[in-house]
């Protein structure tokens, strides 16, 4: 377990212009970004945001759903050596939070469904089992 301070900010941040382009392409449908800080009181930039990693989720609307890709930079901002990076943040830390990202998202696509169907319900049936 990992105390983790999270700040979200406007895609826009990372892409600039690229992103709404993208969005109108259809690329990209949904987008999380955010700096993440590992620990209690991470060390923070200028602004006060987390130094220590980034993440970026992109979802893709397709015919079957929505794909979804998850970037991780762990270490990003520190002013950390290569080794004392890999002692600060093990192979196993970056291991560990892909397997919690996994899980979140699979149990995430088990209702979100259900939530998006009865949200639209009064402009868009919902689709029969059969």
């Amino acid at each position: 377990m990992h105390s983790l301070k999270i700040r979200f900010f406007d895609p826009v941040e990372i892409f600039g212009d690229d992103f709404a382009e993208a969005k109108a392409r259809g690329d990209i449908s949904a987008a999380v970004t955010a700096d993440i800080g590992l620990g209690a009181e991470p060390p923070r930039d200028e602004r006060g945001r987390p130094l220590g990693g980034k993440l970026v989720h992109l979802g893709r609307d397709t015919p079957f759903g929505l794909v979804l890709r998850s970037n991780f930079w762990l270490g990003q901002g520190l002013p950390l050596s290569a080794e004392e990076l890999e002692e600060e943040m093990p192979m196993q830390m970056g291991l560990s939070l892909m397997q919690h990202s996994y899980q979140e998202w699979f149990y995430l696509m088990r209702f979100l469904p259900a939530v998006y169907i009865a949200d639209r319900r009064d402009d868009k049936p919902a689709p029969v089992a059969w």
